[in-house]
């Protein structure tokens, strides 16, 4: 019976202890929205259009996934090797889903470079992780772009890119060092006490004896002599 009992609590604290970290895994869960452009830079009235979704289930357990909502075909192809020959940017931009008012966070990386690669990118979000209410809240705060085979590189290469090689990886703000402004205060404490404790408190005759007795010795001479002359 001790034993049937003791599987039972081993079992339910297991449980527990698993449901907990799927909670906190499952809070504050945030979707970015990842548009992109294929116009020129030196072209008016640039287009962005929706292409992928990106799931951030926990920044900090580095929790992400991505989907595509657009699939990628022969004109989207034809576009960025447009804009690798001319040796422009293909670029991004992200928000969040579901604001009322998007914050758009840009980023760029060569587009000769992505083409070379077959569309190969990594795509790197920078996400605040703020506690409040006891849940953990996610913001995204920055993204870069890049692509891991840049160095590749040709701007006459002609390839046929069957379509999206994400890679998505999360990063927290590192918080800067707190000043230590407790020790700061203590050492200043400490001197202005060792200051005060090495204070000297003689008497005005007791710190300058070694100069007023040779004054008035001078003097009483110099007296003694005048008074002689006369």
């Amino acid at each position: 019976m001790k034993l049937i009992t003791l599987l039972l609590v081993v079992l339910f604290q297991h449980c527990s202890c698993q449901n907990f970290q799927d909670g906190l895994a499952l809070d504050g869960q945030l979707i970015v929205v990842i548009e992109d452009n294929l116009s020129s830079t030196s072209e008016e009235g640039n287009t962005w259009e929706e292409r992928s979704l990106v799931t951030v289930r926990s920044a900090k357990l580095g929790q992400v996934s991505i989907s595509h909502t657009r699939p990628w075909n022969e004109k989207l192809s034809k576009s960025l090797q447009k804009l690798s020959k001319s040796g422009d940017f293909y670029k991004l931009r992200l928000h969040q889903q579901g604001s009322k008012e998007p914050n758009f966070v840009y980023t760029f990386a060569d587009a000769c470079q992505l083409y070379a690669s077959g569309m190969r990118e990594h795509i790197n979000l920078m996400i605040d992780t703020t506690p409040s209410a006891g849940l953990l809240s996610q913001s995204l705060v920055g993204a870069s772009l890049y692509s891991p085979e840049g160095r590749l590189c040709h701007s006459d290469v002609s390839r046929s890119i069957k379509g999206y090689n994400s890679t998505v990886s999360v990063r927290t703000p590192v918080p800067g060092t707190v000043p230590d402004t407790a020790t700061y205060i203590q050492r200043i404490e400490m001197a202005n006490k060792e200051k005060a404790e090495n204070k000297d408190n003689r008497s005005f005759f007791a710190k300058y004896w070694i100069y007023i007795i040779p004054a008035v010795l001078l003097l009483m001479v110099s007296g003694g002599g005048q008074e002689g002359g006369r």
